[in-house]
């Protein structure tokens, strides 16, 4: 008997092709009703996280557990993560439905997180690492404990996600001078995270991975350094910051330079996770 050649593939696989849809397992009903259900939990869940009881305004929680293990902390990294999740919801709802009321929610969650940044910001002064503390107290003060720092990821990431509600604001006739401000020294949060990155990624030798286990210089560090600076990049010449557009370009292709060279091992054949590696 002739096979169609999503009999070759796992059923996961399968079940995202139209072609497989007539010799799909019974089960994959329930499957795809289960995957429904749960990203309505998943993603409630996920915006409660966000400015939760107890913590400042735009704090967010990586759990609400507070003991074994305490995880009641916003991290840096994982903030920016989320909140880019949320600014490409924002964007998809606000053209959806008239889903207006959604829209309210997700853009009042990244307005605090953007205020809540802005303060850490302000405040990463009192920290050894600077803008490379990647660990916070729920009140916006840094953690102080032993703990793998400097992490410079996490400046990139949370110009990303806020990059993404800049876009936003622009499409809906918003001013965004808060959060891009085109001027030197700046006192907007994007511009600022941004000219860190720039300025730094290149000095980041022995900084710490996202396990917080490893020191020295990581590849997923240079590519959300990268992502940040290209799009930071467009960003500053939409808004007419061509000075500062052409700086970020320029040390996107430094970061895209120094890669092959820092990370890939020709006798493994593979790109490696980490370069100096000093843990």
């Amino acid at each position: 008997m002739k096979h169609s050649p999503c009999h070759y593939f796992i059923p996961a696989i399968c079940f995202a092709t139209v072609a497989c849809t007539a010799s799909a397992p019974p089960y994959i009903g329930a499957l795809n009703s289960w995957i429904n259900t749960e990203n309505t939990v998943a993603s409630s869940r996920l915006l409660s996280n966000i400015s939760p009881a107890g913590a400042s305004a735009g704090a967010v929680a990586a759990a609400t557990s507070r003991s074994n293990p305490d995880y009641w902390y916003h991290w840096v990294r994982d903030a920016g993560i989320t909140l880019r999740e949320v600014s490409i919801w924002l964007n998809a709802t606000s053209t959806t439905n008239n889903n207006h009321a959604a829209a309210d929610v997700l853009n009042r969650k990244l307005e605090e997180y953007a205020e809540f940044s802005r303060y850490l910001q302000n405040t990463s002064s009192s920290s050894a690492y600077g803008l490379g503390t990647a660990k916070y107290q729920m009140d916006g003060s840094p953690f102080n404990g032993p703990w793998c720092m400097p992490q410079q990821d996490g400046p990139a990431m949370r110009a990303v996600s806020l990059i993404g509600y800049v876009h936003y604001l622009l499409a809906n006739g918003k001013d965004v001078s808060i959060y891009y401000d085109g001027k030197q020294p700046t006192s907007s949060i994007v511009k600022t995270d941004l000219d860190y990155v720039a300025a730094n990624w290149s000095t980041d030798n022995n900084n710490c991975d996202i396990w917080e286990e490893v020191r020295g210089t990581h590849f997923y560090t240079r590519m959300i350094q990268r992502r940040a600076l290209i799009e930071g990049a467009q960003l500053a010449t939409q808004l007419g910051d061509s000075a500062a557009g052409d700086r970020y370009s320029l040390q996107a292709e430094f970061i895209s330079q120094n890669t092959s060279a820092a990370f890939w091992d020709a006798k493994l054949g593979h790109i490696r996770t980490t370069a100096n590696r000093t843990g």
